[in-house]
């Protein structure tokens, strides 16, 4: 039994709001050199010192974030000690909150003020958000959590985009296809190392030409160093909507930053894109219900099939995770291709890397058309939005699980419609695509971001 089954519920809440408010201020530079150099003079060397006295007050990185002093580092530690049990295993990680500009108000800018369009934003640690603009290929960084941003940086000049994101606030990638109709497509990936100011164009590898066909690819990077490109040739589709038979599935991996690309064995087959809940462990179901999951940044994956639904019964997946015991989970809902007046959340388990899978959570409650977004932190603890019937004009409401599905808990609402533009990159940090319309319920609306540093207490528009 782990510690997570034997506390109640109150207790698990307690300890989340905990995680999202328990934020010590930093340490005075001063004092953090004399603690340095305290413990480089009585423990066995500069690198095991420095982790030796943060952890041992409980305050690594991953818990609790820089002290205010040995008296704070000492009190704090107690206090958690004594509330969360001291388990020591990261959950309580919590960097100091940002100043984020003016919380979202009730109304809307005037009407002179055009706010900018945002098609995307995310946290990529807990001080750096990068926004890509809606009406030009451009985006902006900041590196002070919300507060200033950088001057608009140019994307990679390319026809199509199959994928764009950092792994940290200096390194970023792009992914397109270059090659006419009938000729070898080549997968371009293109890398920044200075914030997006530069990029250095590389080829990954390349798919055969062939006549009818459609490139599909993938670029992930999990880090700086280490990163996956997928491509899938596919026949043209000669009915309906969608892709055709695959003609040849490929995959290239680099541990140095792009510089050089050896084969993936065994890389899956493209439909649409791969869901990457984490910078290692990714996924993508196929239509007949095919799944590959990777835990490994996309080095190696494993199949299966998902459980059988039913005839007419569409599989929707939301989000994954790895379980403490290393089995992996999807989860997603099930609904009715010609309706469904209660389509239930569901989860999947695997114990073997992927090979086979089996339900391990129904829940009827919670209906899954309403449900827009769903972020797993561990097997037990998620975030959901979903829509706000009673908004008269459009809304979402936050829930929140501790049990892994089975009870959930609404956590407030907003006057955005989401429409799943929801991410989170940790407990306390997030990002809310959506629009807004005027309160009056005429005029136009407007879709940009808006971000968190507390849990989803409080969201902040990006200000520009």
């Amino acid at each position: 039994m782990t510690d997570d089954d034997r506390m109640t519920d109150d207790e698990q809440r307690l300890r989340a709001d905990l995680q999202r408010t328990l934020v010590p201020p930093a340490t005075p530079a001063s004092l953090r050199s004399a603690v340095d150099a305290m413990a480089e003079a009585h423990l066995d060397g500069p690198a095991l010192a420095l982790r030796s006295w943060w952890e041992a007050f409980g305050m690594g990185a991953r818990r609790l974030g820089p002290a205010a002093g040995v008296l704070a580092v000492v009190g704090l530690a107690v206090v958690g000690a004594l509330i969360l049990g001291a388990r020591g295993d990261g959950d309580v990680a919590a960097t100091p909150n940002p100043t984020l500009p003016a919380m979202i108000g009730p109304a809307l800018p005037s009407p002179a003020t055009t706010p900018t369009r945002l098609s995307g934003a995310g946290w990529i640690d807990a001080t750096t958000v990068v926004a890509v603009l809606w009406d030009r290929p451009t985006f902006r960084v900041s590196e002070d959590g919300g507060q200033t941003w950088s001057e608009e940086r140019a994307l990679p000049d390319h026809p199509t985009d199959l994928g764009f994101d950092f792994t940290d606030a200096t390194h970023g990638y792009s992914m397109w296809t270059e090659g006419g109709a009938e000729e070898a497509q080549a997968l371009v990936v293109d890398l920044t190392d200075d914030g997006g100011r530069t990029w250095r164009k590389v080829t990954a590898g390349s798919l055969p030409a062939s006549v009818g066909t459609d490139a599909l690819g993938d670029v992930h990077f999990s880090d700086a160093r280490r990163g996956v490109a997928l491509g899938t040739l596919r026949a043209v589709a000669t009915e309906g909507t969608g892709f055709g038979r695959e003609i040849r599935c490929s995959g290239w991996s680099t541990d140095d930053g792009g510089a050089t690309w050896t084969d993936v064995a065994g890389a899956p087959c493209l439909w649409l894109g791969v869901s990457w809940p984490t910078p290692t462990l990714g996924y993508l179901i196929l239509p007949d219900r095919e799944i590959w999951v990777t835990t490994d940044g996309g080095r190696t994956w494993g199949h299966g099939e998902l459980p059988d639904p039913g005839a007419g019964v569409e599989i929707w997946a939301k989000t994954g995770v790895v379980t403490p015991t290393g089995s992996l989970r999807i989860i997603g809902g099930t609904v009715r291709s010609g309706g469904d007046a209660e389509p239930p959340l569901v989860a999947w388990d695997s114990g073997d890397g992927g090979a086979t899978w089996h339900e391990s959570l129904r829940n009827a409650e919670v209906r899954m058309t309403d449900v827009q977004q769903v972020t797993a932190f561990d097997a037990n603890h998620w975030l959901a939005t979903a829509t706000d019937h009673t908004a008269p004009l459009g809304g979402s409401v936050f829930r929140e699980t501790f049990d892994g599905g089975r009870t959930w808990t609404d956590m407030g609402t907003v006057d955005i419609e989401t429409g799943g533009g929801v991410s989170w990159a940790d407990r306390l940090h997030g990002t809310m695509q959506g629009s807004r319309m005027p309160a009056s319920g005429s005029g136009h609306g407007y879709i940009t971001t808006w971000l968190t540093n507390d849990g989803g207490r409080t969201w902040h528009e990006v200000p520009f």
